[in-house]
Order: structure tokens, then C-alpha cells, then sequence
């Protein structure tokens, strides 16, 4: 093949891949994928305890850990911005933190009223390894359950080697 034929193979190529991505606007369909609207977040299938959640406007920031210490941990929000956030409120209380604390995981936390400190913080990293089709608002995580609804779940344990929850009805989810 000459250059010129495999330069004009590439170029088809690349055709065929940018008018797929441009139809699908880049995204992926999924039944549990958030639609946005202008009240609220819509999903199908999901429990009234779910939609309650889901109508209030969602206050979670992605990042990673980028420094992590026994009181506070620097996080580097996905838009970029540096926080140094405390594990407690200026009251004291303790950070919900569901999973392990590493240094450069994902995690989504929520803020306290002040901004410096974290109210719940999920390491979405271990997360990852072990469950697909969960949605994340407002620090709280829902499942798919076996008819395909989401469900707010309790994590009951997020480690590298195990995952468990229960949600609103009792029912456990594991891996």
C-alpha cells in the first residue's frame, strides 16, 4: 500500500468515527444515565425515595486525592481547583467516608456549609471495581436492582476486595 492510499484509508476512517461520535453526541445511551431537565434529574425506573433525592440540585465535586492526611486531604477538583478539605466540621463532626482513604483515588465528596470540610466523601475509584449501573447525587449512591430500578443503597463496606450495601427495602448487594 502506498502512502497516499493509506493516508486516503485513514482519512475514511476517521470520517466514519467522527460522524458516529457526532451522532451519539459523544455520550452513550443507558437506562440508569441521568437526563437533565429543568427541575430535576430523571431516571427510569427508580423508587419514590429515590426521586425525592434526585429533585434536589446536586452539590458533589469529582477530583482526586492529592495529598491525603489523618485530619484533611488536598483534592483536585475535575474542573482544576485545589482545596484543602478537613475530615470533620468546625463542630467536629466526622466525615462520612465510604471506602479507603488513598492518595490519588477519585473520590466525590460533599462540602460542609463553610467549604473546608468534607461532609461524605465516596472513593469512587474502588467503586468502580465493583459495580456498574449505580448512579451518584448529592453524596448518596442508588443501584440497579434486578428489575432494573435504581435504589438508594447504605454501603455497608467499600474496600479493593469488597463491596457490600443494602438498600431502602433490605435488600444486600455484594461483590
Amino acid at each position: 500500500m502506498n502512502t497516499s492510499s493509506f493516508f486516503r484509508s485513514g482519512i475514511a476512517v476517521l470520517g466514519v468515527f467522527c460522524a458516529l461520535f457526532a451522532g451519539c453526541g459523544g455520550r452513550t445511551s443507558s437506562s440508569t444515565e441521568p437526563v437533565a431537565s429543568t427541575d430535576s434529574v430523571v431516571f427510569s425506573g427508580r423508587s419514590a425515595l429515590v426521586d425525592s433525592l434526585w429533585a434536589i440540585p446536586d452539590s458533589m465535586l469529582y477530583g482526586r486525592a492529592c495529598g491525603m492526611g489523618q485530619s484533611a486531604m488536598t483534592f483536585v477538583t475535575d474542573a482544576g481547583d485545589t482545596l484543602d478539605l478537613a475530615f470533620s466540621d468546625d463542630e467536629g463532626r466526622e466525615a462520612q467516608i465510604i471506602g479507603d482513604r488513598e492518595d490519588s483515588a477519585r473520590y466525590v465528596v460533599t462540602l460542609t456549609a463553610d467549604k473546608e470540610g468534607i461532609k461524605r466523601m465516596i472513593n469512587i475509584s474502588q467503586l468502580d471495581r465493583h459495580m456498574t449501573g449505580y448512579a451518584l447525587w448529592n453524596g448518596h449512591l442508588a443501584l440497579l436492582n434486578a428489575e432494573g430500578e435504581l435504589r438508594l443503597v447504605e454501603v455497608e463496606t467499600l474496600t479493593d476486595d469488597a463491596f457490600v450495601a443494602v438498600d431502602e427495602d433490605g435488600v444486600r448487594y455484594q461483590d
